[in-house]
């Protein structure tokens, strides 16, 4: 059996002095007062109240926000997403900025963040018969980007919450960016640019780190449904 030069136990102490130390010197400052964080985050406890992030569910149609007590699964409107989860305001320009400084500056570590608040957030729901999905992108924007955000998003989720994914959905084509577009110009864009490559499972929580019109989500989850999916909901960091 090989030696290494160094036993685990003290290999395992200099690793423990070497987290320290770099938290020392570069310690986690919140991302709008700069106050001192004594964890790894990006927003202090008061910046967070500030743009109210906490548990919301809405109709995904109607947009009456329902209680907590009503079951997930409940619909107020004939809908293909049965249900939304989300947590923030997009028009809150603090968390407008933290998702857009994560998508275009390549800090992926902000929704690995994002995803252990909305686990706290969520735990209180159950959720044990649903599988996790995301909004799947191309290659190419993936490459550009360095990662998927809805990606990240659920794997933090299920790695917390010990919920499965099913991953088997490809975009296909290149689309425009959403945000450029007007509602119908976005319904158009985003049309059959997913394929479901597998049997999907029966209940379904689609990640995504905004919705707005909900054109994406929608076109997702109708392919998910022609594919056999009965229960789909979606959830985001901000509507």
């Amino acid at each position: 059996m090989p030696k290494t030069f160094l036993d685990l136990n003290i290999l395992n102490i200099i690793k423990k002095l070497y987290t320290i130390s770099t938290e020392i010197i570069f310690p986690y400052y919140c991302y709008r007062c700069l106050s001192f964080l004594n964890e790894q985050s990006y927003l202090c406890q008061n910046c967070l109240k500030e743009i109210n992030f906490g548990l919301k569910i809405f109709c995904p149609k109607c947009q009456r926000r329902k209680p907590i007590s009503e079951k997930i699964t409940e619909v107020c409107c004939a809908n293909i997403i049965k249900t939304l989860i989300t947590f923030s305001d997009y028009e809150q320009p603090l968390i407008a900025k933290l998702i857009k400084e994560g998508k275009f500056n390549s800090y992926k570590e902000i929704f690995i963040w994002l995803g252990r608040l909305i686990s706290t957030e969520i735990k209180i729901i159950n959720l044990k018969n649903f599988y996790l999905t995301y909004v799947p992108t191309t290659v190419k924007i993936e490459k550009e980007r360095g990662f998927n955000q809805a990606k990240i998003l659920a794997q933090e989720i299920s790695r917390i919450l010990n919920l499965p994914i099913f991953e088997k959905i490809k975009k296909i084509r290149e689309t425009e960016f959403q945000s450029h577009l007007n509602y119908q110009q976005r319904k158009e864009n985003i049309q059959n640019c997913f394929q479901v490559i597998s049997s999907p499972p029966k209940n379904l929580i689609i990640v995504d780190d905004i919705i707005t019109t909900g054109t994406t989500l929608f076109e997702l989850a109708q392919k998910l449904k022609e594919s056999g999916c009965k229960n789909i909901m979606a959830l985001t960091i901000c509507r």
